[in-house]
């Protein structure tokens, strides 16, 4: 399983919208192949938000992130407005 965190810096008056943006979005990830899991996580201050999705496999997450519907549902999102980090991890099997 592959593990994909996107921290992301957002300013304050665009906050409310991204957070519908992505509770809107997580029905269509559902039928994303090897999608398992979404979680939009986020600080106190609710500037900082973690988009934290878990994958089948590494290849599943590149495939999304190479399609057309990933490109779609990320327009707008870097236009300076908002500053990310993403960071990838495999899951060890315990």
């Amino acid at each position: 399983m592959y593990v994909v965190m996107n921290h992301l810096f957002v300013p304050e008056k665009e906050v409310e919208h991204l957070k519908k943006v992505f509770v809107h979005s997580t029905e269509s990830m559902k039928q994303v192949k090897g999608f398992i899991d979404f979680q939009l996580m986020y600080s106190n201050d609710q500037q900082d938000l973690l988009v934290y999705t878990k994958w089948q496999s590494q290849d599943d997450y590149h495939a999304w992130k190479n399609s057309e519907a990933f490109h779609q549902a990320h327009q707008g999102m870097h236009d300076g407005k908002i500053d990310s980090k993403v960071e990838t991890f495999n899951i060890i099997p315990l």
